[in-house]
C-alpha cells in the first residue's frame, strides 16, 4: 500500500511509481497545500494487482493515459478508481469495461461524455449496482457515474433511481458531465471560446 493523502505534496508524480509491480493500493487524495498534486495521471500499466486508487482532490490534468490498468487481471474483484475533483479532460477509456464491480469516480473534471460500453449489462454491478439498477428501469446507466451535461446533483450522479439529476437551464451551453453545481456560461464566453479554438486571429475580415 502507498497511502499519503491529506498531506502537502506538490508537482507530478515520478515516473518510477509506474515500476511499483506489487502495488495493490494507492491513495495520494486531496493534497492541502496552495499547490496540488499535478500534471498526468500515471497509467499503472505495469502494476498488475492495483484494485484501490485514491487520486481525487488534486490539480491532474490531461487525459486519462492510453493503457491506464492494462495489466489489470483481477476483473472480478471489486475495483475503486477515484479521479474526481481534478482537471482532467478527454475520454473515459472503454477499456475499463473488463471490470465487473468498479466504484468509479470522475465528477468535477471537465470530461464530456462515457462511453456506452460503460453503462450497459456488462458493467450492471458498477457504483454498487445503481448502473444495472437505472437502466432497468429504462433509465441512462451513465449518470450513476456522472449526471449529463445540463444537469448537475450534489454528489455529480444519480445515487438511486428515484434521485435523477436535476436539469439545469444555465448549464445549457455546458457540455461537460458531473456536474455539482450550476455554472453559469454567457453566450460571450462560448464565441470566445469558439474563436480561439479556431485560430480568429487569423480570419479574414472583409469590409
Amino acid at each position: 500500500e502507498l497511502v499519503l493523502g491529506f498531506n502537502k505534496f506538490t508537482g507530478e508524480l515520478p515516473y518510477e511509481i509506474e515500476n511499483l509491480a506489487s502495488l495493490e493500493q494507492i491513495s495520494l487524495m486531496n493534497q492541502k497545500g496552495v499547490m496540488k498534486l499535478s500534471g498526468p495521471i500515471p497509467s499503472f500499466a505495469a502494476v498488475p494487482k492495483l484494485t484501490f486508487i485514491e487520486l481525487q482532490d488534486n490539480s491532474f490534468s490531461g487525459p486519462i493515459p492510453t493503457g491506464f490498468l492494462r495489466d489489470q487481471s483481477a476483473t472480478q474483484v471489486d475495483v475503486v478508481i477515484n479521479l474526481s475533483n481534478n482537471q482532467l479532460t478527454g475520454d473515459i477509456p472503454d477499456s475499463l469495461s473488463k471490470f465487473k464491480k468498479l466504484e468509479l469516480g470522475i465528477v468535477g473534471n471537465e470530461f464530456q461524455n462515457i462511453p456506452d460500453s460503460l453503462c450497459g449489462v456488462n458493467a450492471a454491478a458498477w457504483m454498487g449496482g445503481i448502473v444495472g439498477a437505472l437502466n432497468d428501469e429504462g433509465n441512462d446507466g451513465c449518470n450513476a457515474i456522472a449526471c449529463p451535461p445540463g444537469t448537475y446533483s450534489a454528489s455529480g450522479k444519480q445515487e438511486s433511481v428515484d434521485t435523477p439529476c436535476t436539469e439545469c437551464g444555465s448549464l445549457r451551453f455546458d457540455p461537460t458531465i458531473g456536474k455539482t453545481v450550476c455554472n453559469s456560461i454567457s453566450e460571450r464566453a462560448i464565441l470566445m471560446n469558439i474563436y480561439a479554438d479556431t485560430n480568429g486571429e487569423d480570419w479574414d475580415y472583409d469590409d
